[in-house]
């Protein structure tokens, strides 16, 4: 119809766009969110012709999928009750086996809001929560909102797999999406909490539907999880470059997250309202990558360019009866605990109320200008917000006002964690690399220090390994085997970290 028609006409309008950057090929599709009918398909870009492989159909193409199933995670561990919203989750360099995350802007923010990892697209915070979800238990969730191609083995793909290491086509992924909006869109309706049949690939032809089963069906993600997933794909604050289009997403109400493949090769973006799913995919049908082709800047505004054509939604009901009322504590994100001052009465999923309490409140007692603590009966308590180590470190860059706890006055002792190994994680098992020549390669291990001018003194196994200020970063080629690395800063206070070291990591 004349979709299709105005679809292709603005795809090909912004193909010259991406030719400025030799970028040659583009795919599209519209979906309708309630029947789930492709409204407009655009496999290539007319111009790509003959030299740019524009005869391929890029739409069914298997590409790597920079960051567009992070959405999936965060509703997973939303209806796991592993996840508030807006809970803090960790910001700072983390390592496991070798594999280092990286953001991309090569930043750690500490800790940030759950919901601003995703809508930032943070790499690290991704990767920490797909480890402590399971890389087995989100590939099942992955394939039942039919991400078929994401085919292999939980070994195969391991940390990656958030992160770009999986591949995925548009089809799939603008299906997924679509299936996501429609179970939030149906939820409820005719007195039925889900209706069977929800969840399904784009459908080329009217009326071709799958029979839905009138027996009971739960999908394999909430409406609660979907609803607070889209929430925060709506609302965050993007990233300075992203600001323009704010105005655009927030009129029309539109869920939308980006993806850039290692090496610029694929930009994705895919957008949700209640009635239409619009996914968009830029690059090179060659694989060639190019600078910048990122799905911020090479697909947003094509994909924005395509709502502009459609009617526009009229926003998604929120599924109350899969909410509970809770207070939670406004600086951590979790639930508040007994030594939170303040408490904010918020709309959570259900399973959302098994999640911790915030634990980085505590009450402490200071002299009156909150310099100094002091011993109980002199001064006055109160509650303080502290974070671990680590975390603090990159924090209190971001946050002045961020406070770090007072230093007790002189002669008190404490129990205060002062120092955090980052990785390995204490018990982690720790492969040692191969270096390329065949060579056993070295572990770094690095530790975050409350005082920024603090010194370390490094011991393994009761052998002492040297000093480190400021940066605690050491190099370290232990046997395989357990091991005990103790730290002790210029004040004497010690932490013990044990590991375990399996074998070597041959590449």
């Amino acid at each position: 119809g004349h979709l299709q028609e105005r679809t292709t006409d603005a795809c090909d309008r912004y193909a010259q766009r991406l030719q400025a950057n030799e970028v040659h090929n583009a795919a599209a599709l519209i979906i309708d969110v309630p029947t789930g009918e492709v409204r407009a398909y655009v496999g290539n870009l007319t111009r790509a012709g003959a030299d740019h492989a524009g005869q391929v159909d890029i739409v069914r193409a298997r590409r790597s999928t920079g960051s567009v199933l992070k959405p999936f995670l965060y509703a997973d561990m939303l209806q796991s009750g592993e996840l508030l919203p807006d809970m803090l989750v960790a910001d700072v360099p983390t390592q496991y086996n070798g594999f280092a995350p990286r953001n991309f802007d090569e930043q750690y923010s500490g800790a940030t809001p759950a919901s601003e990892a995703l809508a930032r697209s943070l790499n690290v915070p991704a990767v920490r929560e797909l480890r402590k979800h399971g890389v087995d238990r989100t590939l099942r969730t992955l394939r039942a909102m039919g991400l078929a191609s994401v085919d292999r083995t939980a070994d195969d793909y391991g940390l990656s797999l958030i992160v770009g290491g999986a591949e995925s086509s548009l089809w799939e992924i603008g299906g997924a999406y679509a299936s996501m909006a429609r179970i939030l869109e149906n939820f409820g309706r005719g007195g039925k909490s889900y209706h069977p049949g929800d969840v399904h690939a784009p459908l080329i032809l009217a009326g071709t539907s799958a029979d839905p089963d009138t027996a009971a069906w739960d999908p394999p993600l909430s409406a609660a999880s979907i609803h607070f997933t889209l929430k925060a794909l709506r609302e965050v604050n993007r990233p300075e470059d992203e600001q323009g289009w704010k105005a655009f997403a927030s009129k029309e109400r539109i869920a939308w997250k980006t993806g850039t493949s290692v090496g610029h090769r694929d930009a994705w973006a895919v957008g949700m309202s209640d009635r239409w799913c619009v996914a968009v995919w830029t690059g090179n049908a060659s694989g060639e990558g190019r600078p910048g082709l990122t799905g911020t800047l090479a697909s947003a505004p094509l994909m924005f360019d395509l709502f502009a054509l459609l009617p526009k939604g009229q926003g998604f009901d929120v599924p109350f009866d899969e909410l509970v009322q809770a207070a939670i504590c406004p600086m951590s994100g979790h639930l508040a605990g007994i030594d939170c001052p303040m408490a904010d009465t918020l709309w959570i999923p259900r399973p959302g109320t098994r999640t911790a309490a915030c634990p980085y409140h505590r009450h402490i007692n200071v002299d009156d200008q909150e310099h100094w603590r002091v011993p109980p009966g002199e001064g006055h308590n109160t509650a303080w917000f502290i974070l671990p180590p680590a975390m603090e470190r990159y924090y209190a860059i971001r946050h002045p006002a961020y406070r770090t706890m007072p230093p007790l006055l002189d002669g008190l002792t404490s129990e205060d964690v002062v120092m955090e190994v980052l990785y390995p994680e204490r018990g982690a098992r720790l492969l040692i690399p191969t270096e390329l020549d065949g060579s056993r390669g070295k572990a770094v291990v690095e530790v975050a220090h409350r005082d920024g001018d603090a010194t370390i003194n490094w011991d393994l196994d009761g052998v002492f390994l040297g000093t480190t200020k400021g940066e605690h970063r050491m190099a370290l080629d232990p046997a395989d085997g357990e091991h005990r690395l103790t730290l002790t800063d210029q004040n004497g206070r010690t932490l013990h970290h044990a590991f375990t070291v399996v074998g070597h990591d041959r590449h």
